[in-house]
């Protein structure tokens, strides 16, 4: 029988004779839902956050996490007296706030659950104690926003909790499976707020967007090992270390994570590709996959670029929340909108820039489709519509401000370079035969796929998307050219892959 639990003693209840780590990971789960509402400046009647209190919400949540991720070793001592610490360090802002809200029943009530949160989390209470204060932290998540939305929510994971699905699987859930309105709207505006620069919050914008789409690691080119030493390495920090100002606190932690990414360089056997276009790698059973390792060392990287990287990535997200709202649902656009976002990455520095203008380019024209009186595509909502026109204005305008992407979304060459542009049959030529032959995996054949698809009918000599698809395939030949160099010819192409090369 499916669990339905509707009030913080309905909770506490079921909590009673259930692992203490039940209850830290359930109130954990409902403060990340809310999250947003904390942090947004709009809640407030100011209009502004001290950056402190948000300081205060993302350690209580990273040290609840790290302590509910770590097993009872070592380490317990000093997540239980970081966890207190910390919950009184989180309840002097929640107290502190109360009179700065907007209502009795946001903002002020988020961070008390965060408050809650990190003390379920400190080994020092009874396992009673752990259950009635987690039982807390939910019904003041709940008391912040949409009670059914939170305790629905909730109730989702105690049945995961009771059909197997362990800790750690259940932390790498989504935090929501359909996201509600007033949290897009919240988180819209949290995402423009830590792209400022001024305080450093760009390192955590990125880790919640992990959470809240549910990746398996705490940050990009993450493994496991290194979520584990991410996850002690919070858990050492005391109260003075957290007390300096945010933003040294943050380059610290953004430190931290960066030189725990596992960041895989180029072998020396790899041949050079263009990097204006869609490049690709070989992957380890010899096929020719996406490289994804993002390049930003090229790309404007001040305080208005930024700006506009988190406006196209807010407005992407709003759009991909309206492609799945209502009557008439815009499915062909959810997965390309997703990919967008994967290029675009959290942060300015994990963007992919040839995969982010390739991608951009096929949901202009999965727009433009509609407008075809031959398509037989549903017409967007008037949501969609403007939610999708906001994404390609937030789009263009990052595109355009930033001299290296207009480069490569024009694939500006220099007045002496050559282009040579194979015309669309050919193209879709070594398409065919390198996918019927399995040499690209499934990502990179769509990738490749789309390029071409992209060409518009009669489209004119040296048009920017004919160049960008060709140098797309000239790159994966090159690819292929680096797997038969570090895999062998019979392994990295097959039987069946001979002779394709030669469209070129």
């Amino acid at each position: 029988m499916a669990v339905e639990i509707t009030s913080r003693e309905e909770l506490e209840a079921w909590l009673e004779d259930k692992p203490r780590e039940w209850a830290q990971v359930i109130a954990a789960r409902a403060a990340f839902r809310v999250l947003p509402i904390a942090i947004d400046p709009e809640a407030y009647k100011m209009r502004a956050i001290d950056p402190r209190v948000a300081l205060a919400v993302c350690r209580a949540i990273s040290v609840s996490l790290g302590a509910a991720r770590i097993p009872s070793n070592g380490f317990a001592s000093d997540a239980a007296a970081n966890a207190s610490g910390n919950a009184e360090y989180v309840f002097r802002y929640a107290q502190a706030t109360a009179d700065y809200a907007n209502s009795p029943g946001d903002a002020s009530a988020a961070i008390s659950a965060f408050w809650s949160v990190v003390s379920a989390s400190s080994t020092g209470h009874t396992k009673a104690n752990a259950d009635t204060i987690a039982a807390q932290a939910v019904s003041l998540a709940a008391e912040a926003t949409d009670a059914a939305a939170i305790w629905g929510s909730s109730s989702t994971d105690l049945n995961a909790l009771e059909s197997g699905i362990n800790i750690t699987e259940l932390l790498n859930q989504p935090v929501w499976g359909e996201r509600p309105d007033w949290f897009v709207k919240n988180w819209g505006n949290v995402v423009r707020w830590m792209s400022r620069k001024v305080d450093g919050f760009e390192i955590w914008r990125e880790w919640y967007y992990g959470r809240l789409e549910g990746l398996p690691h705490a940050f990009a080119d993450f493994d496991d090992q290194a979520d584990t030493a991410f996850c002690k390495q919070i858990l050492k920090y005391d109260d003075d270390w957290w007390s300096r100002p945010p933003a040294e606190v943050n380059a610290d932690i953004t430190a931290l994570v960066d030189g725990l990414r596992n960041i895989e360089p180029p072998s020396e056997g790899e041949l050079e590709q263009n990097s204006r276009a869609i490049t690709f790698r070989p992957t380890a059973n010899g096929q020719v996959g996406l490289n994804k390792q993002a390049d930003p060392h090229k790309l404007d990287t001040s305080d208005d670029a930024a700006l506009r990287h988190a406006e196209a990535l807010a407005e992407a997200n709003s759009a991909l929340v309206a492609s799945a709202l209502g009557a008439t649902q815009a499915l062909d656009v959810a997965k390309p909108l997703e990919n967008y976002i994967e290029a675009l990455g959290n942060r300015l520095n994990g963007t992919i820039p040839s995969l982010l203008v390739a991608r951009g380019e096929k949901l202009r024209r999965l727009i433009a489709s509609r407008d075809n009186p031959s398509s037989s595509a549903i017409p967007f909502s008037e949501n969609q519509e403007g939610a999708l026109q906001d994404w390609m204005v937030a789009h263009n305008l990052l595109i355009g401000s930033d001299p290296y992407l207009a480069d490569i979304e024009h694939m500006a060459r220099g007045p002496d370079a050559p282009v040579v542009v194979l015309d669309l049959e050919a193209l879709k030529q070594v398409i065919q035969s390198a996918t019927e032959a399995g040499i690209p995996t499934v990502e990179a054949a769509e990738a490749l796929e789309d390029s071409a698809a992209n060409i518009p009918e009669n489209a004119l000599e040296g048009d920017r998307r004919a160049v960008q698809a060709t140098e797309a395939v000239k790159n994966f030949i090159r690819g292929v050219g680096s797997s038969i160099k570090a895999h062998g010819w019979k392994m990295a192409i097959g039987a069946g892959g001979t002779g394709y090369a030669g469209a070129l």
